[in-house]
Order: C-alpha cells, then sequence, then structure tokens
C-alpha cells in the first residue's frame, strides 16, 4: 500500500475555511484532559473512558484542519474553553500550545506496544475504507511531522511528547491498552474512582485474539 492510502485512511479534508485569529483564553474553571496519541493507539476507547467517567467530551474534529493548518487555533480554544475531554485529531497535534494555554491541564498518550503494530492497526483500517480520500491525511502528517516516514510516525510522535512532559511527569501519562486494559492508571492519574463498569474495548479486530485497540 503506499503511503497516500496509508494517510488517507486516518483523516477526512474539508473546505478551507478562512478566520480571524485570536488570543487563547486562559480563565480555566475546571481540569482538562487531552488524549494526545496518534489514530489507531487506543483514542476512541480513550474517548470512550472519558464519557464513562462524565466529562463533556469532544473528539475528531476534522472540520478544523485548514485553521490549524494555517495557523489559526481560533476555533481550537473555542472548542477546548467549552468542553473537559478530548482525544484524536487535532488534539494530539497542539499538547504544547493547549499545555500553556491550560496549565492544570493533563495529557493521555495512547500508544502501542511497538510501531509495527501500529503500522499494522492503520494499514488493515485502511483496506476496509470504501471511500478514497485522495493525500489529506499525507498532507496533514506532513504537515506535523516533516520529514518522518509513515512507519516512523507512531515512534516519532511518541517521542516527542514524552521529551516536552519530561520536566512535567505530573502532567503525563502514557498507556498502551494492549498491556493494560484497565481503569486504574487513567483513574489514579485524573483523580477519579475507578467506575463499577467494565473497561471498553472499542474496534477491536474480531478475527484477533486479545486487545485490539482504535
Amino acid at each position: 500500500m503506499n503511503q497516500v492510502g496509508f494517510f488517507s485512511s486516518l483523516f477526512r479534508w474539508l473546505s478551507p475555511r478562512t478566520r480571524e485569529q485570536s488570543e487563547p483564553k486562559t480563565d480555566v474553571h475546571s481540569v482538562k484532559v487531552f488524549g494526545i496519541g496518534l489514530p489507531k493507539t487506543g483514542t476512541t476507547t480513550l474517548g470512550m473512558c472519558f464519557q464513562q467517567l462524565g466529562y463533556k467530551h469532544c473528539s475528531y474534529q476534522p472540520e478544523l484542519t485548514q485553521d490549524l493548518m494555517e495557523g489559526n487555533l481560533e476555533r481550537l480554544y473555542q472548542l477546548a474553553d467549552t468542553h473537559d475531554s478530548f482525544e484524536d485529531h487535532p488534539w494530539m497535534w497542539h499538547y504544547k500550545e493547549l499545555a500553556t494555554c491550560y496549565p492544570d491541564a493533563k495529557f493521555v498518550l495512547t500508544t502501542r506496544e511497538s510501531g509495527e503494530r501500529w503500522m499494522d492497526s492503520a494499514i488493515h483500517h485502511d483496506q476496509r475504507q470504501s471511500t478514497d480520500v485522495g493525500d489529506a491525511g499525507r498532507l496533514v502528517f506532513g504537515h506535523y511531522l516533516p520529514g518522518v516516514t509513515a512507519d516512523n510516525l507512531h515512534d516519532t510522535h511518541s517521542k516527542r511528547v514524552l521529551q516536552f512532559f519530561s520536566n512535567r511527569p505530573d502532567r503525563l501519562l502514557e498507556v498502551c491498552w494492549e498491556r493494560d486494559p484497565s481503569w486504574n492508571r487513567l483513574c489514579e492519574f485524573i483523580g477519579k474512582p475507578i467506575p463499577n463498569i467494565p473497561f471498553p474495548h472499542e474496534n477491536r479486530r474480531p478475527e484477533e485474539n486479545g486487545i485490539q485497540v482504535t
């Protein structure tokens, strides 16, 4: 599979929009939690966790893509101001700005056991797509991770996130649902009691044994 096909499985490209830039709001009244792992690392599972824990949740927001690639974060901050938890695109790309804007916020980096496992999941996802959305995903990944080949995206992103939070480890939790599909570490990190409901395992492959994350 070529890289265009691979990247196209992860994002959809919407019509360009032009908006005026504005300063981020910093009058934060609650502790926010941002999921900043790449797609196919268990982001859907993380989103379900947030919702079951009672957060006002905001997930995948492709309509922000054009604004963000032009450096306009206005609508990103507007959504962040009105929600409590987040995961997937575009939150994973803007962890530095969000960490500055929301100094009490916490961040969850979902990962796979290896970059190879992540690639395998992404390719499998691509094969299930019914619509070819061209090279939109390649453009997005190329914008945020320029020069990084597809097989190194997972490890490069994870390394950069870990490096950024190396001096503030209390703000970052790294989780791999393949190794530990449970509520324990997440709830401890965000200060929530463990709910008396099963841990959500979203978008698992039925043909595989064990946990398949998305």
